[in-house]
């Protein structure tokens, strides 16, 4: 569970933290709606992580995974496939993955989530503060 993910225009990446992870004990297997990955270390022993029901399709031939020995980690990299008509018109994008899974953590709805936080923590501390003594207007002389 100890994963982050970034969505980028084309690519999906998956960034799975494996201390003592080596090159040759890591397998990674790519479907088109799940990923699972094995990493044996010499060190701690085994890890394993398989997401299952990814938010969307991946193309299985640009998808791949690279081991990063001295960063302790893998990433894996899935691509999305283009949307029709991608290329001839210019308002075509790739579609936006606002989850890894279904079933996992919505981006949007966490950003939300600590937006709503940090206007309550405002809210908090501007009820907690003192009130300032209102100064007196001056008096006009007649």
């Amino acid at each position: 569970r100890n994963y982050s993910w970034s969505d980028d225009t084309n690519v999906i990446k998956v960034y799975v933290p494996v201390p003592g992870v080596v090159r040759d004990g890591v397998s990674v297997d790519i479907r088109e709606d799940h990923i699972s990955m094995t990493a044996v270390t010499p060190e701690f022993g085994s890890f394993t992580m398989t997401i299952n029901r990814l938010y969307d399709t991946v193309d299985l031939c640009k998808s791949s995974h690279k081991v990063l020995e001295r960063k302790e980690k893998v990433i894996i990299t899935l691509a999305k496939y283009p949307p029709p008509g991608y290329g001839d018109d210019a308002y075509i994008n790739f579609k936006p993955w606002y989850k890894l899974h279904h079933g996992g953590t919505n981006n949007i709805d966490m950003c939300e989530d600590l937006e709503q936080a940090r206007l309550n923590r405002g809210v908090q501390m501007n009820a907690a503060a003192e009130k300032t003594p209102r100064v007196p207007e001056p008096t006009k002389r007649k």
